[in-house]
């Protein structure tokens, strides 16, 4: 058996971990029976979808605020990127996916001036 020292910065972190999850225990509970068990498997897939996009959503402001480009994007065919990364076999599915790096120092087209439409032409009032 090993000995593990813990210091006592990580055992009240470890507490504090175990209290914070403890304390949603039935926050999760209602959430994953009453929102993901209680539908099909189509309706699952579709929930988790948007759930995604959510994640996404959160990639790409982080993404901004790190000074990282980030490129979402849409058209890709998802049962070949589940083949390709074996997520099938992990139950898994692809929904998304985005690229994120930073633009090479000698990108002419970096500097060019964006094309932007009036927003009077893109936005309305409902």
């Amino acid at each position: 058996m090993m000995n593990k020292t813990i210091s006592p910065q990580q055992l009240v972190g470890q507490l504090n971990w175990r209290y914070a999850t403890k304390k949603f225990d039935s926050t999760r509970d209602m959430l994953v029976g009453g929102l993901v068990k209680a539908q099909d498997q189509p309706g699952r897939q579709a929930w988790a979808a948007r759930q995604a996009t959510i994640a996404l959503g959160n990639l790409l402001t982080s993404a901004a605020l790190l000074g990282i480009d980030a490129c979402p994007m849409e058209g890709f065919v998802p049962a070949q990127y589940d083949a390709i990364l074996g997520l099938e076999e992990k139950g898994l599915a692809s929904v998304a996916i985005c690229a994120l790096g930073y633009r090479a120092t000698t990108d002419a087209y970096a500097a060019l001036r964006k094309v932007r439409f009036p927003k009077e032409t893109v936005l309305f009032h409902v």
